[in-house]
């Protein structure tokens, strides 16, 4: 079981059993609180009522009598009171009084009950006792609907005590107001519960896809993939962003210094050699003319070192994006004057160089003027040692709105199936026609790291080239592509 998934059933508990008691508290409130209330008002209602009885209890023949009339009017109301969700529609209230002994003198709900000893009651016994009285009595025990709450006032005359009044009122009638509020209470909660359990999965599914892109961002980088940093809108893991990729520059930086040491000792080794040999020899007793070769093997392999550690400078200074002077370029004129510094090698091998470009073709980009002459001069110096003696050089360019792109297509030999997707690795090299010999393996690579840091890609490939005759000849062409604008 992933971490995520142990964090969301852990919050859906919490939050589950902290809404189930929160909920259960407010349920199981609502009933007592509703009848603290009800009770209340029959205090005062007793109260009230026991004022108003007292002088009818106190006359001799008829007071009762009287009394027992205006309450039958009073049940005959008819009632259109609309309490909340609740509607009244008639009269409810009963009582009953007992004297200063505990007998019923008037009942409103059974007259039967007249005459009868309710001195036992607690309603009755606590207030002739000058205390304050009220009972809670079940027809069922098991069923509190059933059940009736009993509040009792004294009825003074002159300060005197001479009966009780005691007001009922069940709890059926007060269950009205209660099942409501506590259906609503488990509705809105209910309700809460949801949209806090759907803001947790969305605040985990949000966290989760966070470390997710994290996760790749570091997998990504223990493949050795080039990628920016990483960017959020939780400051947060902004922070640990950051942190990351600093981390990850220490790294690499600690890793390229290794890997180039690596390789410049690697390839030095060879130059190195020969020189070395031909300094040994120099010593032995030689005629001037060896003497000159062995110097300009020498001077040939110091060149050729010289050249592979400019080389490699410049192509880790690419890498670590130090060459980032762009401005306002036009990559035509930059293409024809590259070309004019290759008019000797073109003469020499007797190449026929075309340059075409689309009608209205808009060559301005955005770029580095050194970096962009460095990819154009290795294009052409690469196809000018690869193209056949009196073939034919084509250069084409075209764009789009957001794009230039340079093609130079030359006459010569296929490039080796094994050899088309390792052209630009670093030190990978074939064979020059002329010579035999392998260049650094540098080029290719430098105008690769400069594609990429104009938003652009270059690809070579295999095709075929249209010859005076009509006839197809082999050729190999190089694609470069450059963004117009990158930031």
């Amino acid at each position: 079981m992933s971490i995520f998934l142990r964090l969301s059933l852990l919050y859906l508990a919490l939050i589950s059993c902290s809404m189930i008691l929160i909920l259960n508290i407010f349920y199981d409130d609502i009933k007592p609180s509703i009848r603290q209330a009800s009770e209340e008002t029959l205090v005062d209602s007793a109260n009230l009522m026991a004022e108003f009885v007292a002088p009818y209890l106190v006359r001799e023949g008829k007071g009762l009598e009287q009394f027992e009339k205006i309450f039958e009017l009073f049940n005959q109301r008819q009632l259109d009171a609309k309490i909340w969700s609740h509607r009244k529609t008639k009269t409810n209230l009963d009582f009953y009084i007992t004297d200063i002994e505990g007998q019923v003198l008037f009942h409103s709900r059974d007259k039967s009950q007249q005459g009868k000893d309710y001195s036992r009651w607690l309603d009755v016994s606590r207030t002739l006792a000058g205390k304050y009285g009220a009972r809670t009595t079940r027809v069922d025990p098991e069923n509190d609907l059933t059940g009736s709450m009993y509040v009792a006032a004294p009825i003074m005359f002159d300060n005197t005590l001479i009966g009780v009044i005691t007001l009922i009122q069940p709890h059926q009638g007060v269950q009205q107001f209660i099942g409501p509020a506590q259906s609503k209470i488990l509705l809105m909660g209910g309700g809460v519960l949801l949209t806090l359990v759907i803001l947790g999965l969305i605040l985990t599914s949000w966290f989760n896809r966070m470390l997710k892109r994290l996760t790749a961002y570091v997998n990504q980088i223990r493949g050795g993939k080039a990628v920016e940093q990483l960017k959020f809108s939780d400051p947060s893991f902004n922070k640990l962003a950051d942190t990351l990729h600093k981390m990850r520059q220490e790294l690499d930086g600690k890793a390229y210094i290794e890997q180039y040491v690596h390789t410049l000792t690697h390839e030095l080794k060879t130059p190195l050699s020969a020189i070395s040999a031909s300094a040994q020899i120099l010593e032995a007793d030689l005629d001037s003319m060896k003497k000159q070769q062995f110097i300009n093997n020498i001077e040939t392999e110091v060149l050729r070192s010289k050249q592979l550690i400019e080389r490699l400078l410049l192509l880790a200074s690419i890498e670590n994006q130090q060459h980032q002077v762009f401005k306002r370029l036009d990559l035509e004129a930059l293409v024809e004057e590259e070309i004019k510094s290759f008019q000797a090698l073109l003469a020499n091998k007797n190449i026929r160089l075309v340059l075409r470009k689309s009608e209205e073709f808009d060559g301005f980009l955005n770029g580095d003027e050194f970096l962009l002459r460095m990819a154009i001069r290795n294009l052409l110096d690469n196809a000018i040692d690869f193209s056949f003696n009196d073939a034919v050089l084509e250069i084409f360019l075209q764009g789009s709105k957001s794009e230039i792109e340079l093609r130079i297509v030359n006459q010569g030999k296929p490039i080796p199936e094994y050899a088309l997707s390792r052209l630009f690795e670093r030190f990978f090299s074939t064979p020059r026609p002329s010579t035999g010999r392998k260049s650094s393996g540098l080029g290719l690579c430098l105008v690769n790291e400069i594609a990429q840091l104009h938003g652009g890609r270059v690809s070579l490939r295999n095709t075929e080239m249209a010859t005076p005759s009509n006839d197809a000849a082999t050729a190999v062409e190089a694609e470069l592509i450059l963004a117009r604008i990158h930031h």
